[in-house]
């Protein structure tokens, strides 16, 4: 069985990616799959400062010599799964700093699992998405599905 993190990527309050990932997640639960289990996960329940470990997270030999408990949390939640659907939001044209600060916390877990990702925003959250994908897969070495979601949302609703 193949777990995949739902991962809402807004950290701020108040805001509307608990909405859409409810939404994405009760769509996904009326499709059929054999192997496949799907959790949600929100970046904002780990409570992650600015990065502050002693070292980089690629100078990180293993996924239990972090120092901070935010971290070995956060480490331990996404090591735990086989890929994972990020629905994100796009802020002023880009990626929100939490979502970015949040995959930068970590460097092995990451390589060579799928990721897909949902955007959302006034134009579709485009930007952020592209954003994202190529963190995701220059620096992070992950399988970015290539086809991406964008929702628009009409000016004035978040």
């Amino acid at each position: 069985m193949s777990k995949i993190a739902l991962i809402t990527g807004s950290t701020r309050t108040p805001r509307a990616g608990d909405h859409v990932v409810n939404w994405v997640h009760d769509i996904l639960k009326t499709r059929p799959s054999d192997n496949l289990t799907i959790e949600p996960l929100s970046i904002a329940d780990f409570n992650l400062p600015v990065y502050d470990e002693p070292v980089m997270p690629a100078l990180v030999p293993a996924v239990k010599q972090f120092t901070h408990e935010h971290s070995k949390k956060w480490s331990a939640a996404i090591a735990s799964f086989d890929g994972y659907i990020f629905v994100i939001p796009e802020y002023n044209y880009g990626l929100a700093g939490g979502t970015k600060n949040a995959i930068d916390y970590l460097k092995n877990e990451w390589p060579g699992k799928p990721v897909a990702i949902i955007s959302y925003g006034v134009h579709g959250g485009g930007k952020a998405n592209e954003q994202l994908a190529q963190s995701l897969k220059e620096v992070m070495l992950m399988k970015v599905v290539g086809t991406r979601v964008e929702l628009a949302f009409a000016a004035g609703l978040i």
